[in-house]
């Protein structure tokens, strides 16, 4: 949620609201939610796939994801960013996919 507000130019009022939200409706807040927390005990493989030149969301992010998601293998592309549009890309997904 912090690069979110980050992405989004949100000042800290904005953030205050989001937070109240959050404990509002979910009872926790957005820091609870992150993947640390929910994907440690996922059994299920899993694909991660991240540009080092993501301008949208951080390549640290992928990092931690994999970290936590230990099922996981972690594909570093450079030069795709955010929509990672590549054959190499496609390729990456369809091997894990028939795997």
């Amino acid at each position: 949620m912090n690069n979110y507000i980050k992405v989004m130019a949100y000042n800290k009022k904005v953030s205050k609201a989001m937070n109240a939200y959050y404990l509002k409706h979910f009872g926790q807040l957005p820091e609870y939610f992150s993947v640390a927390n929910f994907s440690k005990n996922i059994r299920a493989k899993g694909l991660i796939i991240h540009d080092k030149k993501d301008r949208i969301i951080s390549y640290r992010d992928a990092l931690d994801y994999s970290k936590h998601y230990k099922n996981s293998e972690l594909i570093r592309t450079i030069g795709f960013g955010h929509g990672l549009k590549s054959e190499k890309v496609y390729n990456h997904i369809l091997d894990f996919l028939k795997a």
